[in-house]
Formats: structure tokens, C-alpha cells, sequence
């Protein structure tokens, strides 16, 4: 019974609150009634796909743009001034392929603040990113990047050069592209 209940919350959201065009109203939602963990100044555009919201926190001046998909199934931690970019995806659970009954497990995904996820990109379960990781865009991250400020690209993501550490700005809702 409790899985039919998370199915039909999961659905409500993806198939209808997504779409209302009022960032307001849709964080009220994720908050009080999906119990989300949602930072101040947050902007989480139309369109973008959640499954579980009870396990995924969000830190303030954070923009998760269109069309981006957080799988909170094995949980998902978001720093402040995150800027998550149009298409990515954030997935936190996977089958074990290895396993003779193919079971499926959960793994939690960190991003630390003044992240920038890049258009197009896939953060897979377990993977941790330092403060200031710039991920490439269609990037894919199979592993933990360790290293603070740094520009990681490709598919599997690694390290390509260092990024600037005098971050100032504040992520705002007038960052949005829609």
C-alpha cells in the first residue's frame, strides 16, 4: 500500500504540479507536502521531473533549470548556488547487473556548493562533487570529484583544468532561461 501511495504522490507532481507556471506554487507543494528540504531564494523551473522529493535537500540561491530530472530514491544532497542546466539528469539508484535476481539499490549523491551542472549532463549514484565543480556539458560522471574548483568534462567525466576560486555571485531567480 505504501508503495501505491509514493507512485501516485511521484505522479501527481511529475504529471501535474510541474507544469503550473508559478515557482511559488510549486515549492509550496514540494515543501509542505512532499516535506522536501528547500533552501531560500530556490528556483526549480516547470518541467522538471522528481521522483521522491522527501529525500533530496536543496541550499539556498540554487536554480534547477527545465527539464532536468532528480531521482531522490537513494537520496540527494544540493549545496548553495547550484546551478543545475536544461536536460541534466541526477540519477541516485541502479540495478546491479552482476546480481543473479538483478536487484536494484540506492546510492546518495552529493553536489557541493557553487556547482554548475552543465546542459545535458548525468550525475550517477554515489557520486560526490566537490565545491566548485564545473561538470561539461553532456558529461557524464561515473565516479567522486574530488578536487574543489575544477572543470571536469567527457563521458566518464574526469578533470581538465582549474577553475576560479573568487566565486561572488549568488544564483537568482533572473538566472533562469526558460
Amino acid at each position: 500500500m505504501k508503495s501505491i501511495i509514493r507512485i501516485l504522490v511521484n505522479n501527481f507532481y511529475n504529471n501535474i504540479v510541474t507544469y503550473v507556471p508559478s515557482n511559488s506554487f510549486r515549492l509550496f507543494i514540494l515543501k509542505y507536502f512532499f516535506k522536501m528540504s528547500i533552501g531560500k531564494n530556490v528556483l526549480i523551473a516547470p518541467r522538471v521531473k522528481i521522483i521522491n522529493p522527501w529525500n533530496i535537500s536543496i541550499g539556498d540561491n540554487t536554480i534547477i533549470n527545465s527539464s532536468v530530472f532528480l531521482d531522490g530514491r537513494g537520496s540527494i544532497t544540493i549545496g548553495e548556488n547550484v546551478d543545475v542546466a536544461w536536460f541534466s539528469k541526477i540519477i541516485t539508484y541502479q540495478h546491479d547487473y552482476n546480481n543473479p535476481y538483478y536487484t536494484a539499490f540506492g546510492t546518495k549523491v552529493v553536489i557541493k556548493d557553487f556547482c554548475c551542472i552543465t546542459v545535458n549532463s548525468i550525475i550517477l549514484p554515489g557520486v560526490h562533487l566537490a565545491e566548485g565543480v564545473v561538470i561539461g556539458a553532456s558529461s557524464v560522471v561515473t565516479k567522486s570529484m574530488k578536487n574543489k574548483y575544477k572543470i571536469c568534462v567527457g563521458a566518464p567525466c574526469s578533470e581538465i583544468k582549474d577553475r576560479n576560486r573568487d566565486l561572488r555571485y549568488l544564483l537568482s531567480k533572473r538566472s533562469l532561461t526558460i
